[in-house]
Parts: structure tokens; sequence; C-alpha cells
């Protein structure tokens, strides 16, 4: 049994006869690792090559048994919803600088086409190289902000 399948019966309740499996489901901002790998933050932002790189230092450094995709904040939807971000540096992930409903909700819409913009682009090309690398060996995911948090972050 490869890691995905142990991951997808464990998701199912089944038993996989040892220890819960070990992995990250926020970031690999250590940098440690984005030292190790070369791939270091901010290029890890927004290059795709970069972003897998690191993704893959995840499973292969720090031993993780999935390889979590999307990049290492959770702004990528308020960001395309107006947010201005701050400056990522090695040690600092993107944040939110400014707030555009912070006075008012008017013009508080869904963009149309909303993952043709901001890094959704680039996150479609680092899902596609780690799917090239791993094929279905192991489990590749992403995540991004929820509701709650894109409307604090808008606000």
């Amino acid at each position: 049994m490869n890691l995905k399948e142990k991951f997808m019966r464990r998701l199912e309740g089944k038993d996989v006869g040892d220890p819960a499996m070990v992995g990250c489901t926020t970031t690999y901002g250590m940098v440690e690792i984005m030292k190790q790998c070369g791939a270091e933050r901010p290029l890890a932002d927004f290059y795709p090559e970069a972003m897998a790189k690191l993704a893959i230092a995840g499973h292969e450094i720090a031993g993780f048994e999935w390889v979590k995709a999307m990049g290492w904040d959770i702004t990528p939807i308020s960001q395309v919803m107006g947010c201005t971000l701050g400056e990522p540096k090695i040690d600092l992930q993107y944040f939110i600088k400014e707030h555009p409903l912070a006075n008012s909700l008017d013009g508080l819409a869904y963009p149309d086409n909303v993952f043709e913009k901001g890094r959704f682009p680039v996150y479609k090309k680092q899902f596609e190289l780690l799917k090239k690398r791993f094929g279905n060996e192991l489990v590749i995911f992403g995540e991004s902000e929820g509701a709650w948090t894109a409307a604090c972050n808008l606000v």
C-alpha cells in the first residue's frame, strides 16, 4: 500500500496497521527546510517551480507523508477580492496590509473567473508539477482561506 492509499484508507476510517500519518496541513515556512531545498520565500510564494520544490521538501526532508500545495499563507482569495498584501520575506509569509472594505461594504462582489486571477494560475502549475512528480503515490492537496477569514481580511 502506497502513502496515498494509506491516507485514503485513514480518511475512510479503515485500519492501516501502523501509527498515525505525519504531515503539515498549513505551511512549510520553516527557514531551515527552505534553505536546504533552495526554494526560499519570497520566490517560493509566487514561482511555481520553487513552490513545488518546497512542497516536495516537506516530504523528502521533513518526512511528511503528503504534499501541501497552494503556497504558505491564507490570503489568495482575499487578494483577488481586493486586499493589498505585505511583501513576504524568508521568515514572513504574505499578510494583509490593507483592508479594502474597512469603512464600507460597498463594492463587495465575488470576482468572475476567480481562479484565473492572483496566484491561482501559479497554484495550478504547481499542482501539475507535483502530479507529474508523484503521480498517485502521494496525496497532493491545497488550501486557501475560508469564507470567514476572507471576510475578516476584507474588513
